[in-house]
């Protein structure tokens, strides 16, 4: 028992770690962003990690460390 109580120390350490580098990553791709007229797709695919259909007009947006928002799609 000890042994498992232990272990799930020791991954949600490792979760909280991830989790951290991910967020600090995301802050370091966002102060070096330079606004620009043109989609940039590699910046796009880095950042979000996922999108789901929520209803018709409505998608969630999830990114790199675990962040996620609804937007209305119209």
């Amino acid at each position: 028992m000890k042994l498992r109580i232990e272990r799930r120390r020791i991954l949600n350490e490792s979760e909280e770690h991830d989790l951290i580098e991910n967020l600090k990553h995301l802050d370091t791709l966002l102060k070096e962003y330079s606004p620009t007229s043109e989609f940039d797709e590699e910046l796009f695919s880095e950042i979000v990690k996922k999108i789901t259909l929520v209803s018709n007009n409505e998608l969630n947006f999830t990114l790199l460390g675990g962040l996620s928002f609804n937007e209305m799609v119209v």
